[in-house]
């Protein structure tokens, strides 16, 4: 786990483009909390872990994919002359169970412009979400569940 720490601060100091002291620690300080949270505390997780890189930078690259095009389509309906907004709550079924994946995909979409979660229903596995430009209530659930929900069940199981 130390490994893959020290790894990641060599990555955090890369994002922040300065390699000093206060920053590679930070970013060590940072990466053994997030280990740890994933159960990367035993050699055999360590590989777990390895196998969860790559979905975690699909799910990272997916975001922000989806962050720069929320913010377009919303910059757009603002800036247009007449505003054509068609927006609709939904109720979207989910597969996320535990605490951790029912946080990240609500933060995940209510992160993304344009979309909110407004209530988990955790007994009904249910998500309540604002849509400000939904096409339909069909299109908002495929995007969830295609989209974000797939890609953090790929991280978290």
């Amino acid at each position: 786990m130390i490994f893959w720490a020290l790894c990641l601060a060599l990555v955090w100091c890369l994002f922040w483009g300065e390699f000093t002291l206060v920053t590679w620690l930070g970013g060590f300080v940072l990466a053994l909390i997030i280990l740890t949270s994933l159960g990367a505390t035993k050699a055999k997780s360590d590989l777990r872990f390895v196998r969860k890189v790559l979905p975690m930078l699909g799910l990272l690259g997916f975001f922000l994919y989806e962050l720069l095009l929320a913010n377009l389509r919303v910059a757009f309906i603002v800036l247009s002359p007449r505003l054509k907004v068609r927006g609709a709550i939904v109720a979207v079924p989910v597969e996320v169970e535990s605490d951790a994946e029912i946080v990240i995909l609500a933060s995940l979409i209510t992160l993304t412009p344009g979309t909110l979660t407004l209530d988990v229903d955790r007994e009904n596995k249910i998500f309540y979400i604002h849509a400000i430009h939904a096409e339909g209530r069909e299109d908002v659930i495929r995007e969830v569940k295609d989209g974000m929900e797939r890609r953090v069940l790929a991280v978290t199981r």
